[in-house]
């Protein structure tokens, strides 16, 4: 008797194999990855030093800020909460009272999205005191 009912369930399950055809995922752009010039102009006292090097496209503006304190002598300091970043010093100089270090991208306030933006040719980064 379970001899036929094993029969049966297995002729069953072989018979109702049905697949349902589902959208192919969407394929990601492939990234054309390129060496570019990044700058960075940075302000303490009314002076302002420019450092400049060679990055990838695909790095972020943490990536940069770290290479130039690996290459060119950059120095600073920065705090990272799950909600950005925070510039607390530059070259040991923390921000003044009622200031606040900030990376500076055409006029806009870009230190909170620095591991998330990526670096961008031909822009001009300026890191300088400004108010809260």
């Amino acid at each position: 008797m379970s001899l036929v009912f094993v029969f049966f369930y297995v002729k069953s399950v072989l018979t109702t194999t049905s697949f349902e055809a589902s959208a192919a995922t969407p394929k990601e752009k492939a990234v054309d990855v390129r060496e570019i010039s990044a700058k960075l102009n940075v302000e303490i006292d009314g002076t302002t030093t420019r450092y400049e090097i060679r990055t990838k496209n695909t790095d972020t503006v943490e990536d940069f800020l770290s290479d130039l304190r690996d290459d060119a002598g950059f120095y600073y300091e920065v705090d990272l909460y799950t909600y950005g970043a925070e510039i607390v010093s530059v070259f040991g100089k923390e921000a003044q009272d009622g200031e606040k270090w900030a990376l500076l991208l055409n006029g806009v306030d870009i230190t909170n999205k620095i591991s998330r933006e990526f670096v961008t040719e031909d822009d001009n980064y300026l890191l300088k005191q400004v108010n809260l």
